[in-house]
């Protein structure tokens, strides 16, 4: 439990600092989303600008009863993956979640599942 705690601080703490570089205005909102009891992370733009429709998944991050972090989305240009190893979580608990099962072996030092 305390290293699912500890992987849910930094998750949360990363999406918070991305959240604050990411521009926000009247019209577009960058949302974080936070659900610890289900481990779903999700960083967000929401809004209208104009008549277009602003609706985005960032980043999805679950965080898994075995302590593994699934990154389910990375719309970023980030590699977010590694700046979670940077704050703290090993890439053998870290999953490649958004791309194929067979394309995740090609993914050294990260769990496959």
């Amino acid at each position: 439990m305390e290293k699912i705690e500890s992987y849910q601080n930094i998750v949360k703490n990363s999406l918070l600092e991305l959240a604050k570089l990411i521009p926000s205005d009247e019209k577009i909102s960058v949302e974080t989303i936070f659900d610890d009891l289900r481990g779903h992370y999700l960083l967000m733009t929401v809004g209208w600008d104009d008549s277009r429709r602003e609706y985005a998944t960032l980043l999805h991050i679950d965080i898994k009863p075995n302590s593994k972090v699934y990154l389910q989305h990375d719309g970023t240009d980030l590699e977010f993956a590694l700046r979670l190893a940077e704050k703290g979580i090993p890439t053998t608990d870290m999953v490649i979640a958004y791309r194929s099962p067979f394309q995740r072996q090609f993914f050294e030092n990260f769990a496959t599942a």
